[in-house]
């Protein structure tokens, strides 16, 4: 059993939990269920600073290194953009969804920002936003998805790839650089489509050609994508799935799904209700095949622990959750 190294509670009452955490150079970002968002020291957890009130409710937070900075999304229909390396009362830059509320997002290598919406007016909307103009949105998708966006990734490689993950259970690779509506189908932006027949919790490349979709029922599943000597077909086989991993690991929740020691491995993170263990299984990228870790993390309460973050340069796992703790354990 592996007991935490530093630990540190992100708010000021028992009803504030951990949202989610995104890794930075040197700090780690968490956001939490008042609206907040703070950064801590990687070693000692200690806050560096705290941005209150940044939206009515926190619904993303990831690193944005090009910009120094965080990008942040919430319920408000607003995505921010903070830069860090001075304590930031105020976002650099804002841009808004037409009230509608945002809940996922994600960033490319080429000043791209792509933000997920709930299902509002009977649309489900894909955002994409330009990093450098705060007034522009370069695309908007509404017929990928009939519910709410619940993840998005850019391809490991391809800037102009999108993964797209819905409450409809569909996990879609949309090409960004194509807009919809369009009457030619050789320039209709969504490429794929995975069924996975439930509701998407995680979507995620592992590697070029591989797709994991994790569902919020714990079926998992894991895709071999493939395109067509054409360069414009797209099909996808399932190389391994799980109709319940609560059952095959067991738990009673997984959290996520995360790069490992190096770029071929991952990992999936999985609590229990009735115990404060948090626990690690290895995943194989290539068969899809998942092994159980022997390490157990003990976390300081049984509540859900809500995210996860690996820092594979110092061997460190950061967990956060609904107890309002965010610690650090080190293998």
């Amino acid at each position: 059993m592996v007991a935490a190294k530093s630990s540190v509670r992100i708010g000021n009452d028992a009803e504030t939990y951990v949202f989610d955490i995104a890794q930075l150079k040197d700090q780690i970002a968490a956001s939490c269920s008042n609206g907040t968002w703070a950064c801590y020291d990687k070693t000692t957890l200690r806050e560096s600073f705290k941005v209150p009130n940044a939206h009515s409710n926190i619904t993303g937070i990831i690193n944005y290194e090009k910009h120094n900075g965080v990008l942040t999304c919430g319920t408000d229909g607003k995505l921010h953009l903070w830069d860090i390396r001075n304590s930031p009362s105020k976002p650099a830059r804002t841009w808004t969804s037409q009230s509608v509320p945002l809940t996922c997002l994600a960033a490319n290598q080429t000043e791209q920002i792509a933000a997920g919406s709930e299902l509002t007016r009977s649309l489900a909307s894909i955002f994409l936003l330009d990093a450098r103009n705060e007034q522009k949105i370069i695309r908007q998708w509404n017929d990928a998805h009939n519910d709410d966006i619940t993840s998005l990734q850019f391809h490991p490689k391809d800037n102009n790839l999108l993964l797209t993950g819905s409450v409809d259970g569909l996990v879609n690779l949309v090409d960004i650089t194509k807009d919809e509506d369009t009457e030619n189908i050789d320039e209709d932006p969504l490429l794929h489509v995975i069924n996975h027949d439930a509701s998407i919790h995680v979507a995620r490349f592992l590697g070029k050609r591989r797709v994991l979709a994790l569902s919020h029922m714990e079926s998992y599943a894991l895709y071999k994508l493939k395109r067509d000597s054409d360069e414009k077909t797209w099909t996808s086989k399932e190389v391994a799935s799980e109709q319940d991993l609560r059952q095959s690991l067991p738990c009673s929740y997984v959290i996520d799904a995360f790069p490992g020691n190096d770029k071929h491995s991952y990992m999936l993170a999985f609590g229990s209700f009735s115990s404060n263990e948090t626990q690690i299984a290895s995943l194989d990228a290539d068969t899809g095949a998942i092994h159980k870790n022997d390490t157990i993390f003990e976390r300081m309460s049984t509540e859900i622990c809500r995210a996860i973050t690996f820092d594979s340069k110092n061997h460190a796992y950061y967990m956060g959750g609904e107890d309002g703790m965010l610690q650090c354990f080190t293998v």
